[in-house]
């Protein structure tokens, strides 16, 4: 193969470039992205999240209040 014919095989293999996308680099591997809830389950939360360190909690539902609260048993309670 002489060198002109190396060049049309270059050329070939060269794919336009397209402006109107944004270029996005690579995720590290091992990341991936959110799976709908349907795929996965319901999501889990540790309580510690949610109480923060507190032993009470007031949770805002479609208008009512509930009220979370750890028992000195460390149990969850949740009252309307």
């Amino acid at each position: 193969m002489n060198r002109k014919d190396r060049s049309s095989d270059t050329q070939d293999n060269v794919f336009p470039v397209r402006n109107d996308v944004d270029c996005v680099p690579d995720e590290p591997p091992g990341s991936q992205k959110p799976q709908t809830v349907e795929e996965t389950g319901p999501r889990v939360v540790q309580s510690n999240e949610i109480l923060q360190g507190a032993s009470e909690v007031l949770i805002l539902h479609d208008g009512q209040t509930y009220r979370l609260r750890r028992t000195k048993n460390g149990k969850l309670i949740l009252n309307k």
